[in-house]
């Protein structure tokens, strides 16, 4: 089937992928199971069905299989193909993230963060980031651990770790930690001011698909224009605009240092 998938050796062709793995499943491959359910839930080389790829990872992670937990956690967080569950969906995400699947402890800590199926608990989030990144090396979970590090949420705030955090994700193409680690060098958080790198970083984000990051790290309005700051075009700033031109295009400027959206005569 994976071979069928990748076009490695034989022709690419998804529908005689899903039968492949379907046969590998009926014969107790549970990885078979994963894929053949996966294929349901995105309709790659059959008809999407998400409530049929149910029972898929229901066999799949009742025998052990830790990406058929992720997968099933997930669909009962989400209420995808079966009735919404939070609390089943974050017990299985957890089965996952304990069989090393990262992105079991990646959306077990997102539950955790919003207080989905559990009280919210950011230092339980911070720990299955740090689990995600450090334990099963998974660069989307030191994204998530740099920013909580730079923003203090679960942990110590320290903006060098969070720097340090952001290039591992980076290096490892997520598109997200490159955005972020291109705003730490254009504001010098945690590391020495270098604009000429950021912009680079800007770049290799916004062809990736980080929209923010075409930007210069800086959010749009809602028409698309930017805000300016201190009476200059293309900052954003914190606190009360000091004085506003036709808010829907631009604010004169705000009297704080510079973090956040001018809008409509206060910077949000």
């Amino acid at each position: 089937g994976k071979l069928h998938v990748n076009g490695d050796g034989v022709a690419k062709d998804a529908r005689a992928a899903h039968e492949l793995f379907t046969r590998a499943c009926d014969a107790g491959e549970l990885r078979g199971c994963v894929q053949a359910a996966l294929d349901l839930i995105y309709g790659d080389g059959v008809l999407k069905d998400q409530a049929a790829a149910i029972p898929l990872l229901v066999k799949a992670c009742d025998g052990g299989d830790a990406a058929g937990c992720f997968h099933l956690g997930n669909a009962q967080w989400k209420g995808q193909g079966i009735a919404k569950d939070e609390v089943a969906g974050l017990a299985n995400l957890h089965k996952g993230c304990d069989g090393g699947a990262p992105g079991g402890c990646t959306f077990a800590a997102q539950m955790y963060l919003d207080g989905a199926g559990t009280e919210k608990d950011p230092v339980k989030a911070t720990s299955l980031f740090q689990r995600a990144c450090e334990e099963l090396d998974y660069a989307d979970g030191c994204f998530h651990l740099g920013r909580h590090h730079l923003d203090g949420i679960g942990a110590a705030k320290d903006p060098k770790r969070a720097v340090e955090l952001f290039q591992l994700g980076c290096d490892r193409d997520v598109p997200r930690a490159c955005n972020a680690l291109a705003k730490a060098y254009t504001e010098g958080t945690g590391v020495a001011i270098d604009k000429a790198q950021a912009k680079l970083l800007f770049d290799r984000a916004c062809k990736a698909g980080v929209k923010e990051a075409c930007n210069g790290g800086k959010k749009k309005r809602a028409n698309g224009s930017l805000c300016s700051g201190h009476g200059s075009w293309g900052m954003v700033c914190n606190g009360t605009c000091l004085s506003t031109y036709n808010n829907r295009n631009h604010c004169g400027g705000c009297n704080n240092a510079c973090n956040g959206i001018c809008d409509m005569g206060r910077c949000q």
